[in-house]
């Protein structure tokens, strides 16, 4: 298989992509509020195996409701990484995967290499997506790039 111009672009768009996402990841040494319910939960996974359901925390306590997957994800990693690495570096190593992944639903809508390029290029600086998920710890930087990964096997559900 020879490399195509147009993969080292792609490679590129990605690189630039993380590189930007993890400049504004580390450039505040604090995540989001949102973020410390992810930290609590990963620390619940890393000592007893589970996550927490019910918030002892509030009055009264209340029950969570979320599809643990994510977290789970990230305790994987943080058996062998450190945890600052796996929760400034991971949720944007997932975002930026939605580069490539436009890639291929562009490519295979129109068959254009210069069109699928742009397209990509266009989704890995979305500025809502880049600014909102950038310092945060948050379930969408893996459901997003599955959304758009389950668009792009449904087009080839034929093939």
């Amino acid at each position: 298989m020879e490399i195509k111009y147009s993969h080292l672009f792609i490679a590129a768009i990605f690189g630039l992509t993380l590189g930007l996402r993890l400049f504004f990841a580390f450039s505040t040494p604090h995540f989001t509020p949102d973020s410390y319910f992810a930290i609590r939960q990963l620390d619940s996974i890393a000592k007893t195996g589970l996550p927490v359901i019910q918030d002892s925390l509030s009055y009264g306590g209340r029950p969570f409701l979320f599809l643990p997957t994510f977290y789970y994800m990230l305790s994987f990693f943080s058996t062998f990484l450190p945890e600052w690495f796996v929760l400034k570096v991971i949720p944007n190593i997932f975002l930026s995967s939605l580069v490539l992944i436009v890639y291929l639903i562009s490519k295979e809508m129109t068959g254009d290499e210069k069109a699928a390029v742009f397209a990509s290029l266009i989704s890995g600086f979305i500025p809502i997506l880049v600014f909102k998920t950038a310092v945060s710890i948050t379930e969408y930087s893996l459901v997003i790039p599955l959304m758009f990964l389950a668009l792009y096997c449904f087009m080839r559900v034929e093939k």
